[in-house]
């Protein structure tokens, strides 16, 4: 059994996101780290598993290290360039999952969560190094727990990418389970 917290940001959160991985930004005095988005466990219901099945756990159990390893250390004191670096490291694992022996659905959604981590990391590096210190990742941090109004500041394009990357978590996370893997919520 394996915990997974999404993504994902992204990034930290961002790193949140999604395929079942966790993620935060960590306290210069605290090394614990903010969780961005709650725990996920994904589980093989039997000993017995497809090549599919165990394709995609392999995936989520790969996604969420590398998201780990990607926000490992992230300051919440970070500004845009520092969270852009992060979730372009982390996007860039996807460019090598072998998504070959998984199912075609989840080959599908897993693509388009690659897509929209793409598309946040494009809108974040558009953003000016200018937030007042730990004002960027808390307001990036809200978005990932959806509330709206703390991130709004953000810009449409950063609150619609992070939209994007917990709907298709969810999608993932689904995927998964059509499979035959178990997601303990």
């Amino acid at each position: 059994m394996y915990a997974f917290r999404p993504v994902a940001l992204i990034l930290i959160a961002l790193v949140a996101l999604v395929p079942a991985v966790g993620c935060g930004f960590t306290k210069a005095s605290d090394k614990k780290g903010t969780e961005l988005i709650p725990e996920k466990t994904i589980r093989k219901k039997s000993d017995e598993v497809t090549p599919e099945q165990e394709a995609i756990f392999r995936i989520l159990d790969d996604d969420k290290h590398q998201l780990k390893q990607a926000t490992d250390g992230l300051s919440e004191k970070a500004q845009p360039s520092a969270v852009t670096k992060v979730i372009g490291a982390y996007a860039d694992h996807f460019e090598k999952v072998d998504l070959g022996v998984t199912t075609k659905e989840f080959k599908e959604v897993y693509e388009k969560h690659m897509k929209a981590w793409r598309a946040l990391h494009v809108a974040i590096r558009k953003l000016p190094d200018a937030y007042a210190e730990g004002e960027f990742v808390a307001d990036l941090v809200a978005l990932f727990r959806t509330d709206g109004q703390r991130g709004k500041s953000l810009g449409g394009d950063v609150t619609n990418g992070v939209k994007k990357v917990l709907s298709t978590y969810t999608d993932v996370l689904a995927a998964a389970e059509t499979a035959g893997l178990e997601v303990v919520r």
